[in-house]
């Protein structure tokens, strides 16, 4: 039993939000200093302020202002089965009681991990209050493995760096950089409990297509849509990973009891995933929190249907707060349950997916080059033409944002590359005039094979 595991899984056995352990960690900061604490050290204590970053976040909800700042700043606590609020122990009685966790986690196959454990997600790390412990059943050998040059399991353990947590380490602000990331491509898609057909086999289809090019499918093991994209990504032969709301040992699982046949099936095809201590019931108020690790690990995440009121748009905000793309399928307006999704999209928060794979094809190229699919489809599809050496900087950048093997629309090129719509429509024709890209119908370009 590890030092550093201890020390995390005591303080995250504590019922207090986030905020107040990360506070309780930057005090201490040690599994001896933590055992030497008597029940009042750690009680509650006034909630400390959310780092200016947060306090800046994008608004929040009309109805409850400043919720989506508690959200983003771990302000949301849960209810611990082991340590109560009333009846917190000493420092070396928390640490009995996370023995015992560990314990328990043991018999159960379940597998810690904790923040600086090297299996631990970099993605997950560089979010907004990451989870300092992460419950894993299944198959964590796979889909938290330490990844080998090029992004294949197997690298020995030394040879990776520990992934720091700005968050956890007390920084007021981001680092301006993303720790590199060189494993599994995680991809979330999301969306209501109560889909129409046309949402359940637009999921189930897009589980299905992102599994088939190696993406890992992220999602919340909820009835409807998350349940779709699960079993999707199985009848697609990969992998996916749901992300609870309660512990992974707390009677009902977390997630509606229709699906435990389900939950059975990505136990053998991927894993499920909690923060809260393993007999934790879920709670209203743990949702946001487990949203948050839903598009921590992922690279993008997709809502496929959703009211305007859903919980799936909370992912879709926090991915957006977080830096990562979201797309969204379009519904029909008529429809309630894609009033959220067309919203999304009305206000150009989400790419629309025309078709299933747009959610592979719209991914920036460093993410497509990670999956195994594309990295198996041999040279000939990802030979790119010899680049001129008097083209302009813009032109540079445009040719080297669009593959041979794929279209890329225009507004996406113009996002990509940040440059202005009317400069990107200049390059564009220049680079056509000299036969270095094509253009095909809808506004989308390619590389000529």
């Amino acid at each position: 039993m590890r030092h550093e595991e201890l020390y995390w899984v005591a303080l995250n056995l504590l019922p207090h939000p986030l905020q107040q352990i990360r506070a309780l960690h930057l005090r201490l900061g040690s599994l001896e200093e933590l055992a030497r604490c008597a029940p009042n050290d750690l009680g509650a204590g006034k909630a400390t302020a959310p780092p200016p970053a947060l306090q800046s976040s994008r608004g929040g909800d009309a109805d409850r202002p400043g919720w989506w700042i508690r959200v983003l700043g771990g302000q949301l606590g849960h209810a611990s089965p082991r340590v109560t609020a009333s009846d917190i122990p000493s420092g070396e009685g928390l640490l009995e009681t996370a023995r015992s966790e560990l314990r328990l986690a043991e018999r159960l196959g379940i597998e810690t991990i904790v923040l600086g454990d090297r299996r631990y997600p970099p993605l997950l790390a560089a979010i907004s209050a990451p989870p300092p412990v992460l419950y894993v059943q299944g198959r964590a050998e796979t889909l938290f493995a330490v990844p080998a040059p090029g992004g294949l399991a197997g690298e020995p353990a030394a040879a990776r760096p520990i992934t720091a947590s700005w968050w956890w380490a007390g920084a007021p602000v981001r680092s301006p950089t993303e720790p590199p990331h060189a494993g599994p491509v995680c991809l979330a898609v999301v969306g209501t409990r109560r889909p129409s057909d046309y949402g359940r086999m637009a999921s189930r289809r897009l589980g299905r297509a992102l599994a088939r090019q190696g993406a890992i499918v992220v999602s919340g093991l909820a009835r409807g849509i998350d349940a779709e994209s699960h079993q999707g990504a199985i009848e697609g032969g990969g992998l996916t990973i749901a992300v609870l709301g309660g512990g992974l040992a707390a009677p009902g699982g977390g997630f509606p009891s229709e699906n435990r046949s389900l939950a059975r099936r990505i136990l053998r095809a991927g894993a499920l995933v909690s923060e809260f201590p393993l007999e934790t019931q879920p709670l209203k108020g743990h949702f946001p929190r487990r949203n948050r690790i839903i598009a921590g690990l992922s690279a993008a995440v997709t809502v496929v249907e959703a009211a305007s009121r859903s919980g799936a748009l909370i992912t879709a905000r926090l991915a957006l707060e977080e830096g990562r793309d979201v797309f969204a399928v379009p519904g029909r307006i008529t429809d309630a349950q894609a009033a959220g999704t067309n919203g999304l999209l009305r206000a150009g928060a989400a790419a629309a997916l025309a078709h299933e794979e747009d959610a592979i094809e719209a991914l920036p190229a460093f993410w497509r080059d990670l999956l195994p699919a594309a990295s198996s489809e041999g040279p000939a599809a990802r030979i790119r033409p010899e680049v001129p050496t008097d083209l302009t900087p813009a032109e540079r950048s445009l040719m080297a944002l669009m593959r041979a093997d794929e279209t890329v629309p225009v507004d996406l090129l113009v996002s990509r590359s940040g440059r202005a719509a009317g400069e990107v429509l200049a390059s564009l024709v220049a680079l056509e005039i000299r036969g270095l890209v094509r253009s095909l119908p809808g506004g989308r370009y390619l590389l000529p094979p």
